[in-house]
Formats: structure tokens, sequence, C-alpha cells
């Protein structure tokens, strides 16, 4: 997966579209597109750093992306997944009614 790729992943994952991702952070729609068509490489530190930080990733999060076959691809997971994985951690006694109605063995 690319770099570029995976941006767009992301943007995708977090609900937005290409346009109202580059509104949000303040960037012109064309500049995201053109960065996201001809390569992050040659784009500005600065817009990358946007662009990180309204993904909220890092930029060696982003340099950690192999270009064509990667193996690894790093694991989103968003703001909600987050707090909703927290909410199962603190409450133990739910977690088997959980895996029922997800479908999923635990191992507690």
């Amino acid at each position: 997966m690319t770099k570029e790729d995976y941006v767009r992943m992301l943007v995708s994952n977090s609900g937005h579209t290409l346009k109202s991702f580059a509104k949000s952070i303040e960037l012109p729609y064309t500049t995201l597109l053109g960065m996201l068509n001809r390569g992050l490489g040659g784009a500005s530190v600065q817009n990358v750093i946007r662009i990180c930080r309204g993904l909220s990733i890092t930029v060696e999060d982003l340099l950690r992306v192999e270009d064509e076959k990667s193996a690894a691809v790093p694991f989103y997971i968003s703001d909600h997944e987050k707090m909703v994985l927290t909410k199962y951690r603190e409450k133990p006694e739910m977690r088997p009614a959980i895996d029922m109605l997800l479908g999923v063995k635990g191992n507690i």
C-alpha cells in the first residue's frame, strides 16, 4: 500500500470525503487531491503535518507505510472505537454478553 492509499483509507475510515477532510484541516481540496495523485514526497512539510494531525497519526506513522506491497500496514482505530475498547476493558462482567452479541469467543 502506498502512503497516498493509506491516507485515502484513513480519510474514508474517519467518515470524511476527501473534500470534507480538506475543509476540516483548512487545506484547499485541490491541494490535497494533487498531493494524493502526485505523491506526498513532493508536498510541503507543513501540508503533510496538517494531514497527519487531521488523521491523528504522526509523520513517523506515515513514513512506516511501505510503498507497493506492504505486509504490515499501520492499524487505524477511531476515537469512538478507542472509547468502546476502553469501556469493554473496564467492565469485565459485560464481556461475555458483548462477545455473544458480536459473535466472537472471548479468552477471558
